[in-house]
């Protein structure tokens, strides 16, 4: 083994005589071949003779003062296929506190060792080929790689950032479906989030902004991690439901309530009338009581307590119809909460349903409109009339409430007398239509009653002079007769008269 070592030393290093083969080969003259021997040659070869320290570590491969067959191998090695210098990969680091970073070591013979210049600010450990550096405090230092066979040193730059991880805001409110951002203020730049609830909110990286989605109702926590220094900081994020209403605008009688529901929400609400003078407004639970009170134009807005968003209810309120899409409720503010109709009930024609159009003519107690109006034509007359009850408002005799259904119905004499009573009659004209206006003693809004005269036989009579108006108040002494509402220019009075006669009808509403 000796004389084979010797043979490869001479034809690697071209060494002349044998002289020379003795000195380099047994260092110290004693004839035997031992570690310092070896590692003493080795360092010559490769690196020049330079001190003792350094021919005590270069042979012993492994360092446990033995020469082996693997220290040998590996010296044999290195000597007929040349050392490769080693380099490191970053050359330089910039970390975190409290964050750690690998170097990866490439070349050289696999044996090194690593030193912190400052442990205080980054220590160093060695795991193979892998340096794992980890940011102790603030400050720069350098962490050196020392390849342990040829003493050759790489010096690692690592500057360390103290600046915690911040961001702009803990605390961030959405309504559902919408988008808001936080600011990362200060960190490595790496980082990545993390939602407790995905159902209540999610959330992306854009640059430094953390991007937040309101998904539905509830809180969930918005984890943002430094990937470099592992710090991390949370945002609370608090989604609320939309505020949504059942309707955004009202066209109202003055003395109309309309209710407006709050469809969504979050339960706690304020309601705010811009104008008291013409709508008030309250709410009961959900439900917002919008009331109109004078002419114009008014806002309602309603305010979600929890979430600040606010809606609002634009409100138009009229002394008369609000549009032509008639019939509508008039509200005059009568004590017994009455209202009434805006035109007369129209069976052949609805679409011409209008405050100054006459409308349709009826039999008392009969629902369609005819030719001849007699005893013999009347449905509810076989030789006697018959007896429909005191009062047929609602039932199937009263063509008001089987015509347009819901709560219509033809006014009882009581409610007439109301209308009367609480309202100044003038005689006036509506589009050309000569008839009878009743204003509200109480608020100030108006209906008109055309003068559509009467049918009687076959002809029409005084149409333009007087209104007859049935009333579902039945006359109980002589069944063939019935309570009817009779205006002209100069008077407005209840009379009966023949169940046979046509009149016209104008509906009411509670």
């Amino acid at each position: 083994m000796r004389k084979l070592f010797f043979t490869l030393l001479l034809s690697l290093t071209a060494l002349t005589s044998s002289a020379q083969m003795i000195k380099l080969g047994d260092i110290d003259r004693d004839d035997i071949l031992c570690v310092a021997d070896v590692t003493a040659l080795v360092d010559i070869i490769l690196n020049g003779y330079t001190s003792s320290a350094q021919m005590i570590k270069l042979g012993d491969v492994d360092r446990d003062d033995i020469l082996s067959v693997a220290d040998v191998t590996a010296l044999v090695d290195i000597i007929l296929n040349g050392y490769s210098p080693f380099s490191l990969s970053p050359t330089e680091v910039t970390m975190q506190v409290g964050g750690t970073s690998d170097v990866t070591i490439s070349g050289g013979y696999d044996v090194y060792e690593v030193e912190s210049a400052n442990p205080d600010i980054v220590t160093a450990s060695l795991n193979g080929l892998t340096v794992t550096l980890t940011a102790v405090a603030g400050g720069e230092t350098t962490v050196t790689v020392k390849d342990v066979l040829t003493f050759r040193t790489i010096d690692i730059p690592v500057v360390v950032n103290d600046e915690s991880l911040q961001v702009s805001s803990n605390e961030l409110s959405l309504i559902a479906g919408e988008r808001g951002a936080v600011e990362i203020n200060t960190g490595s730049g790496y980082y990545s989030v993390l939602s407790s609830d995905e159902n209540v909110a999610t959330a992306v990286m854009e640059g430094s902004s953390v991007v937040v989605t309101a998904v539905g109702g509830g809180t969930a926590t918005i984890t943002v991690t430094d990937t470099n220094s592992d710090q991390s900081a949370t945002i609370t994020v608090t989604v609320y439901f939309p505020l949504t209403l059942s309707a955004s605008s009202l066209k109202l009688i003055i003395g109309d309530e309309e209710t407006v529901n709050i469809t969504s929400g979050n339960g706690s609400f304020t309601v705010v009338s811009s104008d008291t003078g013409v709508a008030t407004a309250k709410l009961v639970e959900s439900s917002v009581y919008v009331t109109a009170v004078g002419a114009g134009t008014a806002a309602v807005t309603v305010t979600d307590c929890l979430s600040g968003e606010a809606a609002t209810i634009e409100v138009q309120s009229f002394l008369t119809c609000p549009d032509d899409h008639h019939p509508h409720l008039i509200n005059l503010g009568l004590p017994s909460g009455t209202k009434w109709a805006c035109c007369n009930v129209d069976t052949d024609y609805p679409e011409n349903q209008k405050p100054e159009n006459y409308g349709g003519y009826y039999a008392s107690g009969e629902t369609e409109t005819k030719t001849l109006y007699d005893a013999q034509s009347y449905q509810h007359y076989n030789g006697g009339f018959q007896i429909l009850g005191s009062d047929i408002a609602g039932t199937e005799y009263d063509v008001a409430h089987v015509k347009w259904g819901g709560s219509w119905v033809i006014p009882s004499k009581e409610q007439q007398e109301e209308l009367v009573e609480n309202c100044t009659y003038e005689w006036t004209t509506m589009n050309g239509v000569k008839g009878g206006k009743f204003t509200s003693k109480i608020n100030g809004c108006t209906i008109f009653l055309p003068a559509a005269g009467l049918r009687r036989g076959g002809g029409l009579y005084v149409d333009g002079s007087y209104g007859y108006y049935w009333l579902s108040t039945q006359f109980p002494s002589n069944t063939a007769r019935a309570f009817s509402f009779i205006f002209s220019s100069n008077s407005a009075y209840l009379d009966v008269v023949d169940r046979f006669n046509g009149h016209t009808v104008r509906p009411v509403s509670k």
